[in-house]
């Protein structure tokens, strides 16, 4: 997604809050990243979802399987 105006996207936002959850515990170390879970509690689509998480992944803070998802 293209930022406008030094503005974040909402991939972005979802990737601070998931980041921010991740590294305070909330969510736990190893614990399956769901989607429709993920969905509920971020209110967000899957898409949206996708696009941070790839991102987090990048960075190590998450691990995708493959045929597993995230």
């Amino acid at each position: 997604m293209v930022v406008k105006g030094g503005k974040q996207t909402l991939s972005d936002d979802i990737r601070a809050r998931l980041r921010a959850d991740i590294l305070s515990g909330r969510l736990l170390p190893g614990s399956r990243l769901k989607f429709p879970v993920l969905s509920a509690r971020y209110d967000v689509s899957v898409s949206v979802l996708r696009e941070a998480l790839v991102r987090l992944a990048e960075q190590g803070l998450v691990q995708s399987e493959p045929h597993q998802g995230l």
